[in-house]
């Protein structure tokens, strides 16, 4: 098989390639063949584990991603954190989320940040994530072979397909990886922003009780037309990081309730 030559656009901050899906002509074995090239090879480490290690921080994942009335640009990625929570509790994780472990010992996440993002809302730490390390800075994870890696991604319905990475942009160093996606279709996560802003009925939540200031331009006071409520129990005060608590209802579930709070979808 004679090798492509290989035109790079950008894609976020990589210099990136799509290269096909696994059931089109030659694309496996192309992969099989790049895979000896790459500067590294991938390596498996837990959720929690990058959490302690402080490759991942709550910055990241705990950044008030159920906040209605967010710019337009970030409802798009609200609502796919949505789905992606229910749909993990329902149904598991199909494939570990992607990522590098750059220069400085943070983890730049893709393809599955908003993967990340859901399985900490649901506290399922020890779900496994495919980090490619170039820099050796996990000398204690060993890599894994191109069957290992390929047995990852293969394990749903779904069509895996491939791309390739050569750098970061404004990083001097070539970094050169294989990326294995799942393929996925947007109808799911514009279907589930739909039926919330039925549900939330285009509005803010009622909160009833006591909460921080910086609740107070999020949520409604005064009783008007809405669609779901929080009532804040006893003397608990509601605060910003407790908006993620409005992750666990859906159109489907309209109850949620801990020590704390009891929400309610009207």
């Amino acid at each position: 098989m004679s090798k492509r030559e290989f035109q790079y656009g950008v894609s976020g901050n990589k210099e990136y390639m799509t290269l096909g899906f696994i059931d089109e002509d030659g694309i496996l074995d192309e992969v099989k063949e790049l895979w000896k090239e790459t500067t590294c090879k991938p390596k498996l480490i837990t959720l929690t584990e990058a959490i302690d290690r402080k490759m991942i921080t709550s910055n990241f994942w705990r950044n008030k991603t159920m906040i209605t009335g967010q710019a337009e640009d970030q409802v798009g990625l609200m609502y796919k954190v949505w789905f992606l929570f229910h749909d993990i509790r329902e149904k598991g994780l199909w494939s570990p989320p992607n990522g590098v472990l750059r220069k400085g010992g943070f983890i730049h996440f893709h393809p599955g940040p908003n993967r990340v993002k859901a399985l900490c809302l649901l506290d399922k730490v020890e779900e496994y994530l495919m980090i490619w390390d170039p820099l050796n800075q996990m000398p204690d994870k060993p890599e894994l072979d191109f069957d290992e890696w390929l047995s990852y991604f293969t394990k749903t319905s779904e069509r895996t397909w491939f791309s390739r990475c050569k750098k970061f942009i404004g990083d001097e160093d070539e970094i050169f990886m294989l990326e294995a996606h799942i393929e996925q279709h947007l109808a799911p996560f514009k279907n589930m922003g739909e039926k919330m802003k039925k549900v939330f009925k285009n509005t803010q939540p009622l909160l009833r009780g006591k909460c921080t200031e910086e609740v107070e331009e999020h949520v409604l006071r005064d009783g008007g037309e809405h669609g779901v409520e929080i009532h804040v129990k006893d003397d608990h005060v509601f605060t910003i990081e407790d908006m993620e608590y409005l992750i666990e209802i859906s159109d489907e579930v309209r109850l949620f309730e801990n020590d704390k709070v009891r929400i309610i979808v009207k």
